[in-house]
């Protein structure tokens, strides 16, 4: 598995899956930070680092990545492949509580590995939206999120 279909796979399970309003990738609330995928709905927002390999998820750790603790989102995941899963979560027994874990089984479904906890001074963005205009705004972004997950995975399929 590589990390755009891994992207993929995570697009569909919080849209499809977990029905949140709207899942993105490549995502920064900072200037200095780039999220792979960020899922929100009208109670949370959730990030999602894709680690591939060893070296790379032992990275975030040397340069303190997703440490700090005024975080504008209220839940981080790993996302591992399932051959990376067991050293992570025992790495991740050493590190700070709040991360989670997701992986993907057999049959290619996404999976929650550990659950991850509420980060505290997480601020809650969608409070910016007006209520009234709140359903109208959730219609247009799940209809966003479900056309670029569609021509994803038309884009990957034509690759193979």
């Amino acid at each position: 598995m590589n990390a755009n279909e891994a992207k993929l796979l995570l697009q569909e399970y919080f849209r499809y899956k977990r029905k949140f309003i709207g899942v993105v990738s490549e995502y920064s609330f900072t200037l200095d930070e780039i999220e792979d995928i960020v899922a929100f709905d009208d109670k949370e927002i959730i990030v999602v680092e894709i680690k591939i390999s060893k070296s790379d998820f032992l990275k975030d750790f040397k340069k303190h990545k997703h440490t700090y603790f005024d975080k504008s989102y209220h839940k981080f995941y790993y996302f591992v492949p399932n051959d990376l899963l067991d050293f992570v979560l025992e790495y991740l027994k050493k590190a700070d509580g709040s991360y989670g874990v997701l992986s993907v089984n057999t049959r290619n479904e996404v999976y929650i590995a550990k659950s991850a906890k509420t980060l505290k001074g997480s601020k809650y963005l969608l409070s910016v939206f007006h209520y009234s205009e709140y359903a109208k705004l959730k219609s247009l972004i799940q209809r966003m999120s479900s056309e670029l997950i569609i021509e994803k995975r038309k884009n990957l399929r034509s690759k193979k």
